[in-house]
């Protein structure tokens, strides 16, 4: 399996705001599992609970990770992870 994990900034186009580019920062890591490349973000558990809220996220995180898909991970109050993303990728 190989693992990037980043603690890091990225500044992406504001997408027609008039604020013009903004600075990201998140937690994110790049995996390799059962042959699928892609990357994972982690985020608040709302931003799954809302199907518009999620897609905004993944076309958010995609500048940061040109040509992988993005699966986007949240826990609940006890820590229990919930994916979101590619159907098989987000079932492994």
């Amino acid at each position: 399996m190989l693992a990037f994990m980043t603690n890091s900034s990225y500044i992406v186009d504001g997408f027609g705001s008039d604020k013009g580019v903004k600075l990201m920062r998140f937690q994110g890591a790049i995996l390799r599992e059962q042959g699928q490349t892609f990357a994972i973000v982690v985020v608040k558990k709302h931003v799954l609970d809302n199907r518009i809220t999620v897609g905004e996220a993944i076309s958010s995180f995609m500048p940061a990770f040109p040509g992988l898909p993005v699966v986007l991970m949240a826990q609940d109050s006890s820590g229990r992870p919930t994916y979101y993303g590619r159907q098989d990728i987000a079932r492994f």
